[in-house]
């Protein structure tokens, strides 16, 4: 039940980039970054029908394994040790 959900709402947030010329252009920006190359939203589709809950719970374990980093502007070694420390729990010392 919760895999259908999910499926709605990413097929939803497909259509959403399809609408409009900036919407495309973050998709397609995204996708080239992500995966090398923009999908068709038909390619998009068939990935989502494929999607299993094994699959979803595999990339949570790999996600979840080291920490994933989306920053605005530049980080420094320091900060990318501050990170790391707080991700295993050491305390920060400034």
């Amino acid at each position: 039940r919760d895999l259908e959900f999910l499926r709605s709402l990413l097929e939803g947030s497909l259509y959403m980039n399809y609408e409009g010329v900036v919407n495309r252009m973050e998709s397609i920006g995204r996708q080239d970054i992500l995966l090398g190359s923009p999908m068709s939203l038909k390619e998009s589709f068939d990935e989502l029908k494929t999607l299993k809950d094994s699959s979803l719970r595999e990339l949570a374990v790999r996600f979840g394994q080291k920490p994933h980093i989306f920053a605005l502007g530049p980080l420094g070694a320091g900060d990318l040790k501050k990170i790391e420390q707080a991700w295993l729990g050491k305390n920060l010392k400034e």
